[in-house]
């Protein structure tokens, strides 16, 4: 599927509403600066109509034999890898599998139940590949989660949510992906279990292989006062996170779950021994910046204070003037240095933006403030 820039496709309103590009098929919403690709609702009300769904073939620790994933939302939607030519063997990942492309793209008013207490995501990515493109993409007012990753190595860069009444960014089953530059926003009516990030391993098997890890530099999520925590690390999920900036959330900024959290983590002697759960060169300010429990494997506050480049403390202290650090914030010039690969950009800020005349929302989103 092709589409072109500036067209606006709208959901009918339908019980079942929404786009689904299955494992082999691709979609191409390429918009430009000027003319983005716009998804919409019938109505401008949050889960007007369900979103965008992206299925392919690469890992998902939740499907590991050789019977491929179904979707909890929709069980027709397979993925999580291709048949083997072996019968009765295991399906092959392809995690360099392509979904196509989706550049300049607005994912506007989604989240609607398709079946009881089964809402869609804006932009739902199941088993997706890091041949897919995701650039400069937008969701705005979704009912339910911003961009959720159920496995997969799918990267994101300039990405936005806005208005987000779930999780932003979630990640799940084995999500190995990488992330750069996002900016996220939550609405004065997002849910009480909503968080800037969530991140979970398999919730049936915490310690499973390949454990969610994504790599995730240069974010600034914004809180709610309905809301609840900036990031969430859970069911024995990893990741290595830079440059991270989190805020305004009406609990912690941080906070882990469960003893496999902690233990894949590290032990008290070294809480961040395996190297597989790091988050370096940030800045948090929250009216609580960590839920520490003293009867956790070690302190969340601890652990964080511990990396290199960290610092946590009022909101005020952050210097930001709506999403922007002003002039003299801490956030600049601080940053750590992005991981050495190409598809990061080396910067020396933390968070997403360096100021407003680095506003690289500019033209192509909706409501963005």
């Amino acid at each position: 599927m092709t589409i072109d820039p500036g067209t606006t496709l709208q959901g009918g309103g339908g019980a079942i509403d929404y786009l689904v590009v299955h494992p082999g098929s691709k979609i191409y919403a390429n918009g430009t600066p000027t003319a983005p690709v716009v998804m919409t609702a019938p109505d401008d009300v949050p889960g007007d109509w369900a979103g965008l769904v992206l299925a392919g073939n690469a890992v998902n620790n939740a499907c590991l034999g050789n019977t491929p994933c179904a979707f909890e939302a929709d069980t027709d939607i397979q993925f999580g890898g291709k048949d083997s030519p072996a019968a009765g063997a295991a399906l092959i990942p392809d995690n360099a599998d392509s979904s196509g492309a989706l550049r300049y793209t607005q994912v506007r008013f989604a989240g609607k139940a398709i079946r009881p207490n089964e809402e869609l995501n804006s932009v739902t990515l199941l088993g997706v590949g890091s041949g897919t493109v995701i650039d400069h993409v937008q969701v705005h007012a979704g009912k339910d989660d911003g961009f959720e990753m159920f496995g997969g190595t799918v990267n994101l860069r300039y990405v936005v949510g806005t208005a987000v009444e779930d999780d932003c960014l979630d990640f799940d089953q084995g999500y190995r992906g990488k992330i750069q530059f996002a900016y996220c926003a939550q609405t004065t009516t997002a849910n009480n279990d909503s968080n800037g990030v969530e991140s979970d391993n398999n919730k049936n098997a915490l310690d499973q292989l390949p454990r969610t890890q994504p790599t995730v530099a240069n974010v600034t999520l914004v809180g709610s006062t309905t809301g609840n925590e900036g990031l969430r690390i859970r069911r024995g999920s990893a990741g290595n996170y830079s440059n991270i900036v989190a805020t305004g959330f009406l609990q912690e900024c941080l906070n882990f779950n469960d003893a496999a959290t902690f233990d894949a983590s590290g032990t008290l002697a070294n809480p961040t021994a395996t190297g597989v759960l790091t988050l370096r060169g940030s800045a948090l300010g929250c009216v609580g910046n960590f839920e520490d429990n003293a009867a956790d494997p070690f302190l969340i506050s601890a652990w964080y204070r511990s990396q290199f480049g960290n610092f946590d403390g009022s909101a005020s202290a952050l210097g930001l003037v709506g999403r922007f650090p002003a002039a003299g914030s801490i956030l600049l010039g601080s940053g750590v240095p992005v991981p050495n690969d190409s598809f990061f950009e080396t910067v020396d800020f933390k968070g997403a933006f360096s100021g407003a005349n680095n506003d690289w929302t500019q033209g192509w989103t909706f409501a963005v403030h």
